[in-house]
């Protein structure tokens, strides 16, 4: 679900599974190069976005839960390490985004801003997550606030973010039971 190159170290390979935690290899460019399990005992392994701080490549946010369909994995929010995926916490203003479908971080003026897209979804029939739309933390996780809602009753949930080369987000998001779906940029 999650793949991205590390900007710290040449050829080192973040990658991040629905359902098989997060892994690093140390240079994707060498075909005896072995994959290295971060941790198996986070209290999520639903690995579904990996973003590292613009303004410090030493702090990264991992997202989890994945809501795209028949294989749907609830998340329990995004995890934060700033000694470069050494250490990693839980960042707890997150714990009830069961669904973090994509993160990106973006330079605003010298300050860090991290973008979460959010859903809600049924998971073997219950909703979870209190939390649904587009978030935006400007304090490194500590607090949220929401600056694109879904759109309403449609639930026009955001599910891809992309940073273009001028510094705007583009937002993808899923498609709706009447086969609806859009983007916006900021």
């Amino acid at each position: 679900r999650a793949l991205t190159f590390d900007p710290n170290t040449t050829n080192k390979v973040w990658a991040g599974s629905v359902t098989g935690g997060l892994w690093f290899n140390n240079d994707i460019t060498n075909g005896a190069s072995q994959w290295q399990r971060v941790n198996d005992f986070w209290s999520n392994i639903s690995i579904s976005a990996i973003a590292f701080d613009p303004n410090n490549s030493q702090t990264i946010y991992v997202g989890t839960g994945e809501g795209f369909g028949v294989g749907d994995s609830k998340g329990a929010g995004i995890w934060k390490s700033t000694d470069g995926g050494s250490t990693w916490n839980q960042l707890s203003s997150t714990v009830n985004y069961a669904y973090v479908q994509d993160l990106i971080t973006r330079n605003e003026s010298g300050t860090t801003a991290v973008y979460a897209a959010v859903g809600q979804y049924n998971y073997n029939g219950q909703w979870f997550g209190n939390s649904q739309g587009l978030f935006k933390s400007s304090n490194g996780g500590t607090s949220w606030t929401e600056v694109m809602p879904s759109a309403g009753s449609d639930n026009h949930v955001p599910a891809d973010l992309e940073l273009d080369g001028n510094n705007n987000i583009w937002v993808g998001t899923k498609t709706n039971s009447y086969g609806e779906g859009g983007g916006k940029v900021m």
